[in-house]
């Protein structure tokens, strides 16, 4: 479980700095810039891994009771 909170810790960073990233790209190119929306599906992807991990992990959780 340590190593799946620490999974979470790094995801959580790279999901904050692809924020970063996104938006930056935003205000330079607009929304429909083909980098853009490359940016935005890498974001996309991160926040599935999070919801993946987070998922596994409540289900263990409610299986300790």
């Amino acid at each position: 479980m340590a190593d799946s909170l620490l999974q979470i810790e790094k995801i959580l960073e790279r999901i904050k700095e692809k924020k970063i990233e996104l938006q930056k790209l935003v205000s330079i190119n607009g929304f429909n810039n083909p980098t853009v929306l490359r940016c935005s599906e890498e974001l996309d992807k991160l926040i599935y891994q999070f919801q993946l991990i987070d998922h596994s992990l409540s289900s263990y959780e409610m299986e300790q009771f």
